[in-house]
């Protein structure tokens, strides 16, 4: 959604008396088409606009504007940006956040009466309850679909698009293009708007209206055979002719499930810092030599191949665990680790050795959402760690990108990752230096956020602001009896016993026969359960014969940890 003056001012006319499309002149037909698809306007059976509910509303919050410090319509610049997709972000952060603005954007909102003593005023939030009833309409023109087909999907530098006003506007209005918070310097396309892109990319353009809502429709439901134009879906190279997806029809079936069912709204990250990049080389050179891959193992080779001692290789093994870059495994009774094939792609992509941060994975993640693109501090995040360059995610973005949309991922949190997860609130928003304020532990707060949001226990949003995820709401619950002394509150191995033994004590199995069947099931040796079961105990995750709530709540993490996944469409490049 996108509002500029001369927008609001057709709108308000457009309330008062309608407007009769037969009287539109000039420049005006491109606004009111694009007011259209934004769903703020309608065209009636006689020929007249008129708004919707929300266009109405949107016209009430510009005049009230003023009553909050905003600035009154006849003092808009043309092309002044009372909403853009960078004002949608913004409140949504501040929303989560309590109503609470970030310094970040603070500036932003006040002007446009949106924000008043760090607070959103009530005209904020009607503007986020008409952008959530608005349903934009969606048709792609071979206009628009040229101008998709050779701008880069982003994320990139504004500057660098191709010219096209009302082409952006039109983009924006229909969510399919996203500006970054506070200042637009950075955009991308929508999920959306990168699946239809990458649709129209392998498609043969041959008519006017290359997509829209009907065609989408036919290929979410998988009735696009019984379309009257079928045989254009045939000639613009959809499908084949008996029927069977071609690369551009296997895009339109996301592109429909964002559009119908709602936009995606998992930011999923990968965060490898250089200890985990160590690890993670050695556990590939000792699997070369044939070397059982223990933790002393990993540890001895560190020490030899990067000059580092005294660092906590258990951590940053269990960090690659609970990241799906490595399993356990079993040399006797003793813990060993391997690679996964997630691992082995993650060590061919560090022959360039860097850290790659979740911010910078999110730069391309995040950009899947329906109206946020990355801000400028991920971006160049982003393109320091080659994950993007020139407007896409290079090869190792779609690596990590893929990684993160697709890992089944177990939980780990260690203590400094306890301390703070005992600061966030459990259900609203924190701003970043709000949460730095109270920090008091020795280890990075910005290091150890990245890796709480990589694991999915917060979501890092732009503006400085993070929220615990659901997972991070149960975790946070389950570790609240845990002594705060304790080195590692959540293994991924004991998330896995309590999850594996709650599911047989749940069905009435005794205890100790339970406990048989989860030790069978998850192939762990007989003494590394008995040294679960003492460390779920003293966490108070287990009681004398069954889970206590805490562990309970640790079992319903790390099930629906299991199950986040990011249905997506890869998109090569």
């Amino acid at each position: 959604m996108v509002i500029h003056r001369r927008h609001a001012q057709l709108l308000k006319i457009a309330g008062e008396k309608g407007i009769k499309f037969s009287d539109v002149e000039g420049d005006d037909i491109n606004y009111l088409d694009q007011l259209d698809k934004m769903g703020l306007i309608e065209l009636d059976e006689e020929g007249v606009f008129a708004p919707t509910y929300s266009g109405a509303l949107l016209t009430e919050t510009i005049e009230s504007a003023p009553e909050f410090g905003g600035l009154p319509l006849e003092e808009w610049d043309e092309d002044f940006r009372f909403i853009g997709s960078e004002i949608i972000s913004m409140l949504h952060t501040a929303y989560l956040a309590q109503g609470r603005t970030g310094a970040i954007f603070e500036k932003e909102l006040a002007e446009r009466g949106f924000s008043s003593d760090g607070k959103l005023t009530p005209i904020a939030y009607s503007v986020i309850e008409l952008f959530e009833k608005a349903h934009p309409r969606l048709v792609i023109s071979r206009e628009l679909a040229d101008y998709l087909r050779k701008m880069p999907p982003g994320p990139g530098y504004r500057k660098h698009l191709p010219a096209g006003k009302h082409i952006l506007l039109e983009l924006e209005g229909m969510r399919l293009l996203s500006f970054s918070i506070p200042r637009s310097d950075i955009y991308s396309l929508s999920g959306l708007g990168q699946q239809l892109r990458a649709a129209i990319i392998h498609s043969a353009p041959a008519y006017e209206v290359i997509i829209d809502e009907r065609i989408l429709k036919a290929f979410l439901n998988g009735n696009y055979r019984d379309l009257p134009e079928f045989d254009k879906l045939v000639a613009m190279a959809f499908v084949k002719p008996d029927g069977e997806l071609l690369t551009a029809g296997r895009h339109l079936i996301p592109a429909a499930r964002i559009y119908f069912e709602g936009p995606i709204t998992v930011n999923p990250s990968v965060d490898l810092q250089l200890f985990d990049i160590c690890a993670l080389k050695c556990l590939e050179e000792l699997e070369a030599k044939g070397e059982i891959p223990t933790e002393e193992a990993v540890a001895d080779l560190i020490k030899k191949n990067f000059k580092l001692e005294n660092i906590n290789v258990r951590k940053h093994l269990y960090r690659l665990v609970a990241a799906r870059l490595a399993d356990i495994c079993f040399g006797g009774d003793e813990e060993c680790f391997r690679l996964t094939d997630w691992g082995r792609e993650a060590c061919e992509d560090q022959k360039r050795e860097r850290p790659i941060p979740a911010h910078a994975v999110k730069s391309i993640t995040l950009t899947r959402m329906e109206y946020t693109a990355p801000e400028y501090d991920w971006f160049i995040k982003g393109e320091k760690a080659g994950l993007t360059g020139n407007g896409y995610p290079s090869k190792s973005g779609l690596l990590y990108a893929r990684i993160a949309s697709n890992a089944r991922r177990i939980p780990f949190i260690d203590g400094t990752a306890a301390s703070a997860l005992r600061l966030i609130p459990l259900t609203r928003g924190i701003y970043v230096e709000e949460l730095r304020a109270l920090w008091k532990e020795k280890d990075d707060l910005d290091d150890v956020l990245s890796g709480l949001d990589a694991a999915l226990v917060v979501d890092l949003l732009p503006g400085g602001a993070l929220v615990l995820t659901e997972v991070g709401k149960l975790i946070k619950r389950a570790i609240q009896g845990c002594p705060e002394s304790t080195q590692y509150p959540v293994t991924p191995a004991l998330a896995l016993l309590v999850s594996r033994l709650g599911d047989h004590l749940e069905k009435g199995t005794e205890f100790t026969e339970a406990l048989k069947k989860t030790e069978k099931e998850l192939g762990f040796p007989s003494k590394y359960v008995e040294n679960l079961v003492l460390a779920a105990r003293r966490c108070r995750y287990l009681s004398a014969r069954n889970l206590t709530q805490n562990g309970k709540y640790l079992r319903e993490a790390t099930k629906l940890l299991a199950e986040i996944r990011e249905i997506w469409e890869e998109i090569a490049v």
